[in-house]
Parts: C-alpha cells; sequence; structure tokens
C-alpha cells in the first residue's frame, strides 16, 4: 500500500513537472511571438519630394504603432523602380507618377488591390530667394540673363512634366543648350540655392522643405501644360508584413493626415 502511494506521489509529481514544462514552454513560444510582433521593421520606398512629409508621417505611425518601425529610402521614383525591380527588399512604394506603377503593376509585382492616389501636386520654377532676375512665365526664360536652367535627369517624373510642358509652349529645343540636370528635385533645389543656376523647375511642395529656406517661387506652371502630378502608394507582393503594411497604407489615405499634406504643400 505504501509502495502504490509512493508510486502515485512520484507520478503526481512528474505530472506537475510535465504541466510546468509545458507553461514554461508556452510563455517562452509568446514571448517570443510578442517579440517578433515587437521588432517589425517596414521599408518603405519613396520619391525624393515626399521626404519630409513622409518623415512626419513615419514618426506618427509609429508612435500609434508600437513595435513597428519604418526605414525610408528616398531617391527619384525611376531609381526606386529600378531597385524594386532587381529585388531590393521593399514593403511600401510611394510615386509621384501614376506610369511608374502601372509598369510594376504589369510585372506583377504588386499586392493586388493595395494600389490608392493619396496625394496631389503642382509644378513651378524657383530661383534664389536674393536673386535679381524678375521671371513671371516662360518668355522670361529666352533672356540673355538666363545661362542655366536645373531640370531633372530622364526617367524622373518631374522631369516629364517639365518637358511636357516646355514642349507644348514650343520652348523645348529653344532651353536645351541651357539646362543642367539633377538626379532629383532635392538637388536641383540644392543648385538653385547655391546658385549654380539661375532657376529650376521642382513641385510647388519642395518650397515647403527644409531645403528651400533660400529659394522662392518665380510661377506655377499651367496644370493644363502637363499631364496631372498625382503620388500612388502600393505594396509590393514580396512584402512579409502583410498587417503592418495596409495598417500602413490605409493611415496614408485617411482623413486625419490631410492637415499634414497641406502643411506640406501636398494636395
Amino acid at each position: 500500500m505504501k509502495r502504490i502511494s509512493r508510486l502515485l506521489a512520484l507520478t503526481t509529481s512528474l505530472l506537475l513537472a510535465s504541466i510546468t514544462g509545458c507553461t514554461d514552454g508556452n510563455q517562452e513560444g509568446q514571448q517570443k511571438e510578442g517579440a517578433e510582433k515587437s521588432s517589425v521593421e517596414l521599408v518603405v520606398g519613396g520619391a525624393a519630394s515626399l521626404k519630409d512629409l513622409f518623415e512626419e508621417i513615419g514618426k506618427r505611425f509609429e508612435q500609434n504603432h508600437p513595435g513597428v518601425s519604418i526605414k525610408f529610402n528616398f531617391a527619384g521614383s525611376n531609381i526606386i523602380a529600378r531597385q524594386i525591380e532587381a529585388g531590393a527588399p521593399i514593403d511600401v512604394v510611394a510615386f509621384a507618377a501614376e506610369e511608374l506603377m502601372d509598369h510594376l503593376d504589369t510585372l506583377g509585382l504588386l499586392m493586388p488591390d493595395s494600389r490608392r492616389t493619396f496625394a496631389h501636386n503642382h509644378l513651378c520654377l524657383v530661383v534664389p530667394v536674393n536673386g535679381t532676375l524678375a521671371l513671371t512665365n516662360f518668355s522670361d526664360l529666352n533672356g540673355n540673363a538666363i545661362e542655366r536652367i536645373a531640370i531633372a535627369s530622364p526617367g524622373v517624373p518631374v522631369r516629364v512634366y517639365t518637358e511636357e510642358a516646355l514642349r507644348k509652349i514650343g520652348e523645348w529645343e529653344t532651353l536645351l543648350s541651357r539646362f543642367v540636370y539633377g538626379a532629383n528635385v532635392r538637388q536641383i533645389l540644392s543648385y538653385v540655392e547655391h546658385g549654380e543656376v539661375d532657376c529650376g523647375f521642382v513641385y510647388t511642395s519642395d518650397t515647403k522643405t527644409r531645403e528651400a529656406a533660400r529659394v522662392q517661387i518665380a510661377f506655377e506652371v499651367d496644370e493644363q501644360l502637363h499631364s496631372p502630378i498625382s503620388y500612388p502608394v502600393a505594396i509590393l507582393r514580396s512584402s512579409a508584413h502583410a498587417g503592418p503594411t495596409r495598417e500602413f497604407v490605409e493611415y496614408l489615405t485617411s482623413n486625419e493626415l490631410r492637415e499634414v499634406f497641406r502643411k506640406h504643400g501636398f494636395e
């Protein structure tokens, strides 16, 4: 009888140890799962013109989504598109042109039904704040005082819009010899700010950035002269973070951020 009691006691001890082990294992698994959830990093590729806007939105998103961090990759939209085609680990992409997003969609690189248009912009000509040139329209660019005009390199969306406008008014060939090319709008701003060129074509939103403290708008380009300037965003099919990426896109297109967009010069 005593032997049976000892066996029962031993069995009970082993059973309790087994349960405790399972509980510890479950807790460890839950802790590991929690750690994984708390260390999600989203890589967002964005057009250079979105830099200041997205950095503010990114901070707001991280505050509202503990455990999710955002790493931005800013460049000309055409450069970002090429990086994605080459397999760059990007979760969400935002361009300054619908055509580039169409291209990625045709290649089957976008998550179905994730594409949204979230902002619009305007094209303008900027000059140095302390400059002496009085430029009010395209005809003023033909004057002898204008030697260097900064525009974006081929393939960059702002270059497309600039070229469309200049060709439509018949000034593209006339001004061709005066062009100085920048990799993106931020480089064009730098050229103008430092007096390396007389003027440059950028977006009106660029004049709201930190880099634009020493430039000003000479005139805005008539929207009828070029294609609409809209910004699409989409999730990449290769992203491993379906939940957080959708939350980011939903946040980006929410009414909550409309005032933030206006502050940075977007519509």
